[in-house]
């Protein structure tokens, strides 16, 4: 809670930060900000063009661009949080700023883009037919479950690559993991039912899903109590866990860094 409070008295500061970490991120370049809406776009014109023979239903470009976008805020917050502390080596070794908030700049600053997205979502359900209605805003409701998914990883790998940089191959080796088991570009019906079962216990499944829940395929979190079980037991634990570790750790990072 001390954390929470934290990060709510120091608001400003991390609006700051996250909107220097965005411009940093596409400084230099001729396109600048459009090439965080031209990459997601260019994977999913490829993905279209590879996987869009026999789906079955709907504007295949769209659910896959719903999944991807979702994947892909998740990815930016997992791969942005886990090298914020070696990336910010300054800030670690200020006395007075607190280390943890670096995880949380990452995911500010990713949200900030993931709005846009959202809204471009949003509008192109509206001109395809699918009307908004309630069912609509538990979008926030996945885009705070990503969060924290992201940031139970994130604190995890943050603090352990102080002392292992290898580990951020190992971060993308896991998310390529992640992608092939999210259906991003399949559907459930495409896999064995003895493959889904595992594929759901991917915490990007239940995320991805209730995107296109919240957006296309209208049907409300609460009907389905087993999944979220299934994703917030893992969550939390991991989250407590990255946390905890983290804390641990803070001490010795000034002196690897």
């Amino acid at each position: 809670m001390q954390l929470l409070r934290d990060l709510f008295t120091n608001r400003t500061i991390l609006t700051q930060l996250a909107v220097y970490d965005l411009k940093h991120d596409y400084l230099g370049t001729w396109f600048g900000f459009l090439w965080a809406f031209v990459h997601p776009l260019l994977s999913a014109a490829i993905l279209y063009a590879v996987f869009s023979h026999g789906f079955k239903g709907g504007s295949y470009f769209l659910w896959l661009l719903t999944a991807l976008f979702a994947w892909q805020y998740v990815a930016l917050c997992i791969r942005g949080g886990s090298m914020s502390i070696v990336q910010n080596s300054f800030l670690v070794r200020k006395l007075r700023f607190r280390v943890e908030f670096l995880p949380f700049v990452k995911v500010v600053s990713a949200s900030m883009l993931h709005a846009a997205f959202v809204l471009l979502l949003v509008v192109a359900a509206a001109l395809t037919g699918a009307t908004p209605g309630v069912h609509s805003l538990q979008i926030f409701y996945y885009w705070f479950a990503g969060t924290l998914f992201a940031l139970s990883i994130s604190l995890l790998a943050a603090g352990a690559m102080v002392f292992l940089r290898d580990l951020a191959g190992v971060v993308e080796v896991f998310l390529q993991l992640l992608f092939l088991g999210t259906p991003i570009f399949w559907q459930d019906s495409q896999l064995p039912e003895r493959w889904l079962f595992w594929m759901r216990l991917n915490p990007l499944y239940y995320i991805v899903t209730g995107y296109r829940q919240s957006l296309l395929e209208p049907q409300f979190f609460w009907n389905d109590p087993q999944a979220a079980l299934v994703f917030w037991l893992p969550v939390l634990l991991l989250l407590g866990a990255g946390l905890l570790i983290f804390r641990r750790l803070r001490p010795m990072f000034a002196d690897y860094i």
